[in-house]
């Protein structure tokens, strides 16, 4: 239960039901935005609502997100932010734009959260860089983070879903090479890791543990290519016997973004379809896992 001051409003109290009354994500925020509403203004509260129960609450809004159509999605976060901007206009001075920055940027911008998701996240850095934009100021905090933002907007947008993904080289260990668009599958899973680092173990581990050898998925169906991005190869060819053998195991030089690759964190996964359009971008592997379980039988 969304906790109020008990000197708050009446109408502070819609957001309490907004996750109850099986309200669609774009209006999630409808009424807690409304610039007509009033709230207390204790300022240890996010317009009338404490910031525990804030976070609660968009937690339920993230898991509308997860389980809507993309469009609905993107739809609903391009309204959360003009609602925003309505809102601050009114009530300037409030908590609610940081707490939505800060959420948005931990639930659907860093590699460890569950319910990644760069595309609910340029909505965000959009209405950001207008409204730093707008405001015209030489600061050097503003500066700064426009610089930051442009930064995270310029890797959000490539291969971004429903994009082709950025041709690569692919080396093997017995000196064989072929491009990413040679890979001839319904589905392409890509897995950027480093078999020292432990999170890229955990990863592998999972695979066994949700797939194991004796299932695997026929390579007609899902090729699973496993990419070496670093320039240490002893590393990776202390490692190459750890992988499933049904696994394309290889690198690609990725230094850094001119690759067409923002790889901020390893592992990272990246689900195509034939085409090599991306489906999934740096997702979190149960996601893609129960995407995958849909659709191939």
């Amino acid at each position: 239960m969304v906790k109020v001051s008990s000197n708050a409003a009446d109408s502070s109290k819609t957001f309490v039901s907004a996750a109850d009354s099986g309200t669609a994500p774009g209006d999630f925020w409808r009424k807690f935005l409304d610039p007509a509403r009033k709230f207390d203004k204790d300022t240890s509260l996010i317009a009338g609502v404490d910031p525990g129960s804030f976070a609660q609450f968009f937690e339920v809004y993230a898991d509308q997100l997860e389980n809507s159509d993309l469009k609905v999605a993107l739809d609903a976060q391009d309204t959360c932010m003009a609602l925003l901007s309505k809102f601050e206009k009114a009530h300037p001075g409030t908590k609610v734009r940081n707490a939505l920055l800060y959420l948005n940027e931990h639930y659907f911008y860093y590699t460890e959260s569950p319910y990644r998701c760069e595309d609910y996240y340029i909505p965000v850095i959009r209405e950001e860089l207008r409204r730093l934009g707008v405001s015209g100021s030489k600061s050097e905090d503003e500066m700064a983070e426009r610089q930051r933002m442009q930064f995270r907007m310029d890797g959000c947008i490539m291969n971004r879903t429903g994009s082709t993904a950025n041709e690569m080289t692919l080396a093997f260990p017995d000196g064989r090479t072929m491009r990413l668009q040679e890979i001839h599958s319904k589905y392409t899973l890509l897995i950027f890791s480093n078999p020292d680092c432990q999170a890229c173990k955990d990863l592998l581990a999972e695979y066994r543990e949700k797939v194991g050898f004796k299932t695997e998925i026929p390579p007609q169906q899902l090729a699973i290519v496993s990419v070496y991005p670093d320039s240490d190869l002893s590393v990776w060819k202390k490692h190459l016997k750890d992988y499933p053998p049904s696994w394309l195991v290889c690198r690609s030089s990725i230094p850094d973004r001119s690759a067409g690759y923002d790889l901020r964190a390893v592992p990272a996964l990246y689900l195509l379809d034939k085409d090599k359009t991306v489906i999934m971008k740096d997702a979190p592997f149960d996601k893609i896992l129960n995407y995958l379980n849909n659709q191939i039988q």
